[in-house]
């Protein structure tokens, strides 16, 4: 099995910087994405613990 490094389908980096600053690229595209994903399941969980809440509310008989 041929590795990344060695594969024929990627263009050779000539630059040593070029794979720095496509490394940069990809870490910073990298903590962009668990950002997301981060705030997606903050809303969700926080969501979810307020419908709760409400309801609980309903059942006691309280106000929403």
């Amino acid at each position: 099995m041929e590795t990344v490094a060695n594969s024929v389908q990627l263009p050779p980096l000539d630059n040593p910087n070029e794979r720095a600053a496509v490394g940069a690229e990809l870490q910073a595209a990298l903590h962009d994405l668990i950002d997301l994903v981060t705030q997606e399941v903050l809303i969700r969980v926080v969501g979810t613990l307020e419908k709760q809440q409400w309801l609980l509310r309903v059942q006691v008989g309280e106000k929403a």
